[in-house]
């Protein structure tokens, strides 16, 4: 169940298009036993010494904070910034991991690299501006799959 309490997240326009798809409209909120709610609730349990301001960009994304029996939301809402910045590598994290399993599931079934993509992004209506980013990801993925495919086969051989 969501608290009354939101804390902002700095992160890319795509990211907040991509979980708003998911989660719901903002301020989102993640299930419980989400992966998303067990960081930011490891995040909460260590507030800063001083609050840090919410920020005035457009690109962040609100996320609404659960209820915790054990601290009371209403006071220990306030995340640090090396927090913001951990909370924001992992919401990046969880956008590539969901990315990389919906493109091999589509190659599986036949789809070609770049229909891969395009689907991807009609699914969770992403702007055309970052196939670009996405083919460069999936790249860098194979690339790194094949090599470290490679050396563990070499190894095997030895």
């Amino acid at each position: 169940m969501p608290s009354p309490m939101t804390i902002k997240i700095e992160c890319e326009p795509y990211l907040i298009q991509f979980y708003t798809k998911i989660f719901g409209p903002q301020p989102i909120f993640f299930p419980k036993g989400h992966i998303l709610a067990f960081t930011l609730r490891h995040l909460l349990d260590r507030p800063p010494r001083t609050p840090v301001p919410e920020p005035d960009y457009e690109s962040c994304i609100e996320i609404q904070i659960p209820y915790n029996d054990e601290k009371n939301v209403l006071y220990n809402f306030h995340l640090s910034k090396q927090s913001k910045r951990i909370m924001s590598f992992r919401l990046e994290r969880e956008f590539k991991l969901t990315f990389r399993e919906d493109i091999n599931a589509s190659r599986l079934a036949g789809l070609k690299r770049n229909d891969a993509i395009h689907l991807f992004i009609d699914k969770y209506d992403l702007g055309e501006d970052i196939f670009d980013r996405l083919i460069k990801d999936y790249y860098r993925n194979y690339h790194l799959r094949r090599y470290y495919g490679s050396k563990k086969s070499r190894k095997k051989a030895k």
